[in-house]
This record gives C-alpha cells, sequence and structure tokens, in this order.
C-alpha cells in the first residue's frame, strides 16, 4: 500500500487537496515541479499512498551528516486522514531514516500533526523574517 513516489505518482497529487499553498510560498505547479525535480535524489524520501480517493504522503530530507546532524527532516506530511495508514507512512519513513543512519526524526508542524504522528514536542525553533 505505501510506496515511494515515482514521477507518475507525484503527477496524480496535482488535483490532491494538500493545502501546499498554506505551508510555502510557492503555488501547486512549482510544489509538483519541485518534487518530480528531487524524487531520485537520493538526500530525499517522498513516499505515501494514492489510491481509491486516498492520498497521504510525506517529503523528507536526510540531515544525518555527522558531526552536524542526527536526523531525517520531515519537510511536509499531508495525512490521509486515516490512523493506520499515517502509521504506515511513518514505519516506512523510518525504514528509510535508519538506512540513512539517522537516530532522529524531526518537524516543525502544528499540534494537530504532532498528535497525528504520534510524536512529542522536542525542542521550539525561532527565526525571523529579512
Amino acid at each position: 500500500m505505501i510506496k515511494k513516489f515515482e514521477v507518475e505518482d507525484i503527477a496524480k497529487i496535482l488535483d490532491c487537496e494538500d493545502e501546499i499553498e498554506n505551508y510555502f510560498p510557492c503555488d501547486r505547479g512549482e510544489w509538483i515541479q519541485w518534487l518530480m525535480s528531487i524524487v531520485d535524489n537520493p538526500k530525499y524520501f517522498i513516499a505515501g499512498v494514492i489510491e481509491d480517493g486516498v492520498v497521504g504522503y510525506v517529503v523528507a530530507v536526510d540531515n544525518a551528516v555527522k558531526p552536524f546532524g542526527d536526523h531525517v527532516f520531515i519537510r511536509f506530511f499531508h495525512s490521509s486522514k486515516n490512523i493506520e495508514i499515517d502509521m504506515e507512512i511513518k514505519a516506512a519513513l523510518n525504514e528509510w531514516a535508519r538506512s540513512k543512519k539517522a537516530v532522529r526524526v524531526r518537524f516543525v508542524g502544528p499540534e494537530e500533526a504532532l498528535d497525528q504522528l504520534q510524536a512529542e514536542q522536542k525542542g521550539i525553533f525561532g527565526g525571523w523574517e529579512l
């Protein structure tokens, strides 16, 4: 059910209601174009499910570069709205992270995302606009 996405899969999320425009300063076309440009890059992980009207996927990047990083970072997670499927996506991400020698998975997200992925808050990030 859960699989690593290929170009054909990414094309299918063109009509997905993932509200990407609310999370990143890009439009849907730019998002799809960027995903297609990284789909074969081993530093990125794009996987999930697109079938029978169910869409859920994760985009993560490998930051396990010793001595600076020991984690993979979730850039975006679109919930399938099905906890079992979301846990399968999480398990696939964990397997990929372990293959990269990561010991942590990190992401920035609203409290609902923490709950959905059964994650706990590990820190607070800060920054400013330039």
